[in-house]
C-alpha cells in the first residue's frame, strides 16, 4: 500500500523530520547565548522556513518560544495517527476495488464437552 502511494507517505516522513528540526532549532536558540550574529540569523531563517513548512503562525516561533516535550510528543502522535488513517483509507479503497468486505476472524472457542 505504501509503495503505491510513496509521495503521500513521504510527506508524513518529511513532516516528522521538520517537526523534530523545528523543536531542535527553537531549543538551540533558547539555550545558546554564545551564537554570533551570523549564526543567530542563520538559525532564525531556519526556524522561519521550518515554521512555514509546518504551517505554524509567527507566534509559534517568536523569541523565547520553545516546544515543550509534551507538545512535541503530541505533534508526533498526531502525524502518526494521520498516517495510520491514510493507510486504513487506502486499504479500504483497495478492498472496495477488489469487492472484498472486511471480515473479522471468528472468535476462538474451546469445546470442553469432549
Amino acid at each position: 500500500m505504501q509503495r503505491s502511494n510513496r509521495a503521500r507517505f513521504r510527506a508524513f516522513d518529511r513532516k516528522t523530520v521538520a517537526t523534530t528540526e523545528f523543536k531542535v532549532a527553537l531549543d538551540e536558540r533558547a539555550s545558546r547565548t554564545d551564537l554570533t550574529l551570523e549564526e543567530r540569523e542563520k538559525l532564525k531563517e531556519e526556524i522561519r522556513i521550518l515554521a512555514a513548512e509546518l504551517g505554524k503562525p509567527e507566534s509559534a516561533f517568536a523569541p523565547g518560544q520553545v516546544v515543550t516535550d509534551e507538545a512535541f510528543a503530541a505533534e508526533l502522535d498526531l502525524i502518526k495517527k494521520e498516517r495510520e488513517t491514510l493507510l486504513k483509507q487506502l486499504t479500504q479503497q483497495a478492498m472496495d476495488r477488489a469487492k472484498l468486505q472486511r471480515v473479522e476472524p471468528p472468535l476462538f472457542t474451546v469445546d470442553t464437552k469432549s
